[in-house]
Order: structure tokens, then sequence, then C-alpha cells
């Protein structure tokens, strides 16, 4: 694609529609420019040349702010979860009317994790367990790997 085509305009709306987690093609289409270009202006401005640089910045940049908000809501999503969790435990452990056997378990729990419940933890990684690249990664392919750690517990 000629870099007319590649504007301040049409860089800003990409980056903008990536950060709200919208796919390549969306974003391109959204931005004016075809899919295969967004490939191409990445590898033009991976090799410094200008406006494509600032480009392919802006569109890291981007994916990156949508992958820390997704993280950020996930973060908080289970920790909200281990506070209710934590909370239903104590409710049984405050509970007369529980039995006593339920009240023990519930102590038990608590105890044994130091207040949380426990969670367990899937380490996914890259290829020969190099870290994990999700820079070039579709919200789709997340998704996947995501739902294939949580079917591999």
């Amino acid at each position: 694609m000629p870099a007319e085509k590649c504007t301040p305009e049409a860089t800003e709306k990409f980056a903008t529609c990536r950060r709200a987690g919208m796919t390549i093609e969306a974003s391109a289409e959204a931005a004016g420019f075809e899919r295969s270009s967004y490939f191409g202006w990445m590898k033009r401005g991976d090799a410094g040349e200008e406006p494509f640089s600032t480009f392919s910045t802006f569109a890291r940049e981007a994916r990156k702010a949508w992958e820390d908000e997704i993280l950020a809501r996930a973060t908080a999503t289970i920790t909200d979860s281990l506070a209710e969790a934590t909370g239903l435990l104590r409710a049984v452990i405050a509970d007369s009317k529980a039995s006593y056997k339920d009240r023990i378990r519930a102590a038990e729990a608590l105890l044994d994790r130091g207040g949380v419940p426990k969670v367990e933890r899937k380490e996914v990684t890259g290829e020969a367990g190099a870290p994990l690249q999700l820079a070039h990664l579709t919200s789709e392919e997340l998704i996947e790997i995501v739902a294939a750690g949580r079917k591999a517990r």
C-alpha cells in the first residue's frame, strides 16, 4: 500500500480500534485500509521507514494497552471471586445452624490456604518453554489459549 494511506488519522483510528479490542481486519477497515496493508506497514515500520515506523509503534502500543486492560479485568474478577468465596467460608463458620462438620471443613479450608481458597495456577509458555508472545495473536487466539489452560486443570 502506498504511504499516502498511512496517515496520522488512519494510524490513530486503527490504534483506537485495537485498544477497544477489535481485530486487525476490523480495525484496518474502520481506518480505511486493507488487512494486508497492516502486515506490510508493520514490516516496513520495523525496518524504520516512516510513516510506517510511527504506525507500527502505535499499533503495538494499542495492542499492549488492550492486553493490559484484559489482564486487569481478569485479575479484578479473580480477586472479587476469591473475596466472595472467603466470605462464604467465613459465613459457614459463623452460622450456628450449619452442621459442625461443615463448619469445621470451612475453617480447615481457610486455615489450609491462609484465609484464601486455593486457586490452581497453570503456566502457559511459548515454544520450547520460552515466554509466550501475545502481540501477534488475535483476540480469538487468546481466548483459545485461556480455554486450553482451563481445560488442562
